[in-house]
């Protein structure tokens, strides 16, 4: 199976020195949670020496160290993934690739996770990527229907890229995730739809060279800078951030990320007292600082977590917002399987601003966790793929939901006391994804069902009411690359 602003554009024809490994394209997609498991399983056993906890994942460092590994070092499950990381490479090597996507969603407002890229009810997706040394680029537009932004077009993983030294500089829409966690990521996740940025990451992550400094071990930096495109009453917003990873031993990552945002193009939003000179546009606001570890433990086990904190507001909010996990990896019959448990809780109005209503999101859709805020999650989660490309997905979550949740109040706009914030919501959902290969396509089925008990009320003084609904969403995709 085959799988596995002007300034720039004259950089690009300058055929600067610096080179995509082997011409291989640049980055690993924040698309394929198999792919990541085996690059992961491959990193925690020492194999893999560079960060891989920043996505898109520069494929320069893994192909690195991918030519230095012999087979008769690794274990069975660590053959398994080492195979299922050089067929994704060889794959990406090849100067050309073509690719053909049809997905169908029953519901574009859900919560996504790493990988997930489900937005609209239905979508026809062309890409075409190119790859030379010194460049790449890729053109992928989807025609879409019943998306959450109204838009029947969009570019969202296209990328324009080439070198500079040991950097990649490129004009992109493509997806992040930042941080560790298998189920979600609280600074910068794929759940929202990915930004237009001007972007630098470094290619090769080797140690510093200077003695004060090579305790760090490998390191990595990226930074971006971009549009948030009328995501919100504010119209196009300013949003910069920057990530920097270290691995000071092999069982060690550690990671750093900030964010923020500023600007407005005005679009439909007055202010507060119904005048736009209300409004502060080169205001600092929604800047978060996080930082993550990773840390790898005998028997193919690793605990990581993540903490993030708001920075810079008048209006603060106190608490920290939390993700902790811990994975296993095992073998059975020549088949790969992976075990996560992961908590997360994010207080209430983090994602929230005093200047922009949208705040830390995109047409509603939280930029960093994809249970929004005010939210205690438990994840428990199971993953299993054979050689042969079938692979299956199992995610258990326990969620307890606030009244600042935006998530459930657009899943439950309908009731008028969610709309008014007075609202709880107790959510047991189980999300099921099955994948396989027909000939040289690959074919996705995936359902959710939820349980929600809403409990509301019609102001402070009244006592909450119970109601029980029960949801059950299903999505397919069909995707052929050549």
């Amino acid at each position: 199976m085959k799988f596995a602003r002007n300034g720039l554009m004259a950089v690009i024809l300058a055929g600067l020195s610096g080179s995509f490994s082997a011409h291989a394209g640049p980055w690993i997609d924040a698309d394929d949670v198999y792919l990541r498991a085996s690059i992961q399983q491959l990193a925690d056993a020492g194999f893999l020496r560079g960060h891989v906890t920043t996505y898109p994942l520069m494929w320069s460092g893994i192909a690195r160290d991918m030519s230095e590994i012999d087979v008769s070092w690794l274990t069975a499950d660590q053959t398994l993934a080492y195979y299922r990381i050089r067929s994704a490479l060889q794959f990406a090597q090849q100067p050309r690739v073509n690719g053909i996507k049809l997905s169908a969603n029953s519901d574009e407002y859900r919560q996504q996770s790493f990988a997930d890229t489900y937005r609209e009810n239905g979508a026809l997706q062309f890409s075409r990527t190119f790859v030379n040394a010194h460049s790449a680029a890729r053109l992928r537009t989807s025609f879409r229907a019943g998306s959450s932004d109204g838009k029947d077009y969009a570019f969202e993983g296209s990328y324009l890229a080439t070198t500079l030294g040991n950097w990649a500089i490129s004009i992109d829409q493509m997806p992040i995730w930042w941080g560790p966690g298998q189920d979600s990521a609280l600074a910068l996740s794929t759940n929202a739809q990915p930004i237009q940025a001007l972007r630098m990451n470094r290619l090769q992550d080797d140690p510093f060279q200077l003695p004060v400094l090579n305790w760090a071990g490998h390191w990595h930096a990226t930074a971006f800078i971009g549009r948030t495109q009328s995501a919100g009453p504010l119209g196009d917003n300013e949003i910069a951030g920057a990530r920097l990873t270290t691995r000071p031993f092999s069982a060690l990552q550690l990671g750093m990320s900030y964010t923020q945002q500023w600007g407005g193009s005005g679009g439909n939003f007055a202010g507060s007292s119904g005048a736009d000179s209300d409004v502060d546009y080169g205001q600092q606001r929604n800047q978060l600082v996080a930082a993550d570890a990773r840390i790898a433990l005998p028997y193919a086990v690793a605990l990581y977590g993540e903490v993030a904190r708001r920075a810079g507001d008048s209006k603060q909010v106190s608490d920290a917002a939390m993700l902790f996990g811990v994975d296993h990896y095992l073998t059975f019959s020549d088949n790969l399987h992976q075990l996560f448990l992961e908590y997360a809780d994010v207080p209430a109005y983090f994602y929230d601003d005093e200047v922009d209503p949208q705040g830390y999101r995109r047409w509603q859709a939280s930029m960093g966790a994809g249970q929004d805020q005010d939210v205690s999650s438990i994840s428990l989660g199971y993953r299993f793929q054979q050689a042969d490309g079938t692979s299956w997905r199992i995610t258990l979550r326990q969620q307890d939901f606030g009244y600042s949740n935006r998530l459930m109040a657009v899943q439950h706009a309908e009731q008028s006391t969610v709309a008014n914030d007075m609202f709880e919501v107790n959510r047991q959902q189980l999300d099921i994804s099955y994948q396989t290969a027909l000939g040289e396509t690959l074919f996705t089925l995936a359902g959710t069902f939820s349980r929600d008990e809403i409990k509301t009320r019609a102001s402070a003084a009244d006592n909450l009411i119970a109601t029980t609904e029960n949801d059950l969403t299903m999505r397919a995709a069909w995707e052929f690359r050549f």
